[in-house]
């Protein structure tokens, strides 16, 4: 599994955001002509992107381990299948959107947050996983055979993480993993990932707007209000995904077995299946009330693609072509 953890914050972080803005089912045919205008524009459209695809992928680890030999280290490309999606996606061909989906794996939450956990084969059976071989890690056994100082120049070299402790500001973070190899694979693969970092604040601006818009308010209200009747506390999809993050959080994150491959002590796997089965819940009591995000009603539509075509005009459409 690729190592840059960028790209992974990147995903989440947007997931997050996006998950606030309801998103609507269809593409604006318009979106701006541009890598990092394509992506901005299906995020508010779908909630759901492909950053990366596996092709991609593969050829950042190719990139990262061409630099990291010529930093005088070892590195070798992990086999790829898969690329880096933002928001729910289609699994085991059931599409995100259906009954289905939502019946199987409620917001998809916990089946995309352990992805690395329930791919491995270490927790098969649950929901999401699909049992798929083990594979050593030989990156990993390198750079445990290191002295403890070769382990600290590996880790500068690989994503500019520093020897020492000292606080840094967060420009200085920045300078030192864009001198990195993971920083220069990264520029030169999948240069649209740092232009969506570059804009992660702004994003986050445009999702508070949208949460404390009056429309959004009011249905917002409507759908609390629906779920109390269904004999549920009062919740909204996103408030209902941030408890079962919480909760992954607390009750199955401390639980992850950090071996290699990880895995999830019988507690985390008791914990995961309680917690899939209550997400699922939810999931389904709201999409009753008309209350996820592929329900949008006409009127939050028309928030949407206000703050859409701000953001778009904005912030991206100054970037033209990059």
């Amino acid at each position: 599994m690729i190592r840059d953890m960028r790209l992974l914050a990147v995903a989440t972080a947007a997931a997050l955001v996006v998950a606030s803005c309801q998103p609507s089912a269809e593409l604006d045919p318009g979106a701006e002509n541009s890598p990092v205008g394509a992506v901005i524009e299906r995020l508010f459209s779908t909630g759901s992107v492909e950053l990366l695809d596996a092709q991609d992928v593969r050829d950042l680890e190719e990139a990262i381990g061409t630099c990291m030999r010529a930093e005088g280290f070892e590195y070798y490309p992990e086999p790829i299948d898969a690329g880096v999606t933002v928001g729910p996606v289609s699994v085991e061909g059931v599409e995100y959107g259906s009954d289905e989906w939502t019946a199987r794996y409620g917001f998809g939450i916990s089946t995309q947050r352990y992805d690395p956990l329930l791919s491995n084969g270490a927790l098969e059976g649950i929901p999401g996983g699909v049992g798929a071989a083990l594979v050593e890690n030989r990156n990993e056994a390198y750079v445990e055979s290191l002295p403890a100082s070769g382990q600290a120049a590996y880790q500068a070299a690989l994503d500019g993480t520093p020897p020492d402790t000292r606080e840094r500001t967060a420009e200085e973070e920045q300078r030192l993993y864009a001198g990195s190899c993971e920083g220069i694979a990264v520029a030169a693969v999948a240069p649209v990932v740092l232009l969506i970092d570059s804009l992660m604040n702004q994003l986050a601006e445009i999702g508070a707007r949208y949460v404390a818009h009056p429309v959004v308010v009011q249905e917002a209200g409507r759908v609390e209000r629906c779920v109390a009747e269904a004999g549920y506390d009062p919740m909204t999809e996103l408030a209902a995904q941030m408890a079962i993050s919480d909760r992954l959080g607390r009750e199955v994150d401390s639980s992850i077995e950090w071996s290699n491959p990880p895995t999830l002590s019988p507690d985390g796997i008791e914990a995961l299946k309680d917690i899939q089965e209550l997400e699922v819940e939810w999931a389904q009591a709201l999409a009753a009330c008309g209350g996820l995000s592929y329900q949008r009603t006409p009127e939050v539509q028309a928030v949407i693609d206000e703050l859409r075509d701000e953001f778009l005009a904005k912030y991206v459409t100054p970037l033209g072509n990059e």
